[in-house]
């Protein structure tokens, strides 16, 4: 029947009810010939579902090598990345699994004949090391540059955390105490004890292909140029943390005062917000609490990273008035490398998100107009 389907025009990547695609349903339910059947009438082996994930992504999480080497040999790509920044090598290593879905395939018992477009039998399981070496043959890398994310990682636990999500934007940029600064430090968190001296950054140059990585020291930095020492990362940034030496059994409570403190100085903002042809001095204070006792919980990443988002700064202020317009607030921005001035309209009625957002510099000044 599904062959039938196809053969009459049936979209082969139609999304279910669910945000699931075919293929992935089929590789999580290992049907290896309904993943072949697909493929042949040209279902695309990187189509993503409304999670973001890819067939790759499901068929590695089961451990079915059979549909992983149908994928690759489809050219699915190895290093794709969910909305999490994750890789099929991540699924792997972490164990993540990906749920059957709404979409079903008749999977008749191996004892009465097969039925045709379906499957005869569910692959079997391959072990995870056998399948990270076909994923790093075809080309997959243990710590890929995730595009569009900014994220943190720790090698040694397999420890990973988005940051900073690009969205549909391209004017918001964030540099590496940015992150440092808005990375969750306190009692519960996956990277206790980092070492600041040993940063490794992984990057992409988009031009050749290629990835290269080099180290900083951050603290060596700020001692010897202060702030100015801080600097831009791009997108798809990986920032490897590495655990610095601490005693056997010390427990680990947050950063250290002077960490927290150097961060803070370094990104702390002022801005300019205008009401009614008032205008107001704002100062945007980076966060210098990641300390928590054992047990508290451990905050979101976005209540963590608002601080210098435009939408937060603007309804938290305490100055808008009943005659306010939020749906036309416009930011202007002095752009000190080029001297060029930058400026922009957001309407902040709607649900915040980063394609609709900016994260403030120092010096932007912000009107908000009276309604028409």
């Amino acid at each position: 029947m599904l062959e039938t389907l196809l053969s009459h025009g049936a979209d082969p990547g139609a999304y279910g009810g669910g945000g699931e695609i075919p293929l992935e349903s089929a590789a999580v339910s290992g049907s290896k010939e309904t993943v072949a059947l697909l493929l042949k009438y040209k279902a695309d082996p990187n189509g993503k579902t409304r999670q973001g994930r890819t067939p790759l992504h499901a068929a590695v999480s089961q451990n079915r090598h059979e549909i992983v080497d149908l994928l690759l040999a489809a050219k699915a790509n190895p290093n794709a990345t969910d909305a999490q920044g994750l890789s099929p090598l991540d699924y792997l290593k972490s164990g993540s699994r990906v749920p059957q879905t709404g979409i079903g395939f008749l999977q008749p018992s191996p004892g009465n004949p097969s039925i045709p477009g379906q499957i005869r039998a569910p692959t079997q399981p391959a072990s995870p090391n056998d399948l990270a070496d076909r994923l790093r043959k075809a080309g997959a890398r243990d710590w890929a540059p995730r595009p569009g994310l900014i994220t943190v990682t720790r090698r040694s636990t397999g420890a990973s955390m988005v940051v900073f999500t690009k969205g549909t934007n391209v004017w918001n940029r964030h540099s590496l105490l940015e992150v440092m600064s808005f990375t969750f430090f306190g009692s519960s968190s996956s990277f206790p004890f980092p070492d600041f001296s040993k940063l490794k950054v992984t990057r992409l140059d988009p031009a050749k292909g290629s990835v290269r990585e080099f180290t900083i020291d951050l603290p060596a930095a700020l001692a010897k140029d202060g702030c100015s020492a801080d600097q831009w990362l791009e997108w798809g940034d990986l920032i490897d943390i590495p655990e610095g030496e601490h005693r056997l059994n010390e427990r680990w409570v947050g950063l250290r005062p002077e960490d927290r403190q150097s961060f803070a100085n370094c990104l702390s903002r002022k801005v300019s917000i205008s009401v009614k042809a008032k205008t107001n001095s704002v100062d945007l204070l980076a966060p210098s609490n990641w300390v928590m006792p054992v047990g508290e919980s451990l905050p979101s990443r976005y209540q963590a990273a608002e601080t210098f988002w435009l939408n937060q700064t603007v309804k938290r202020s305490g100055l808008l008035l009943t005659s306010s317009d939020l749906s036309r607030v416009a930011v202007r921005r002095l752009d000190i490398e080029t001297g060029s001035s930058q400026e922009w309209t957001f309407d902040l009625t709607k649900e915040p998100s980063v394609g609709n957002d900016l994260w403030l510099r120092d010096g932007d000044v912000i009107e908000v107009p009276e309604k028409q």
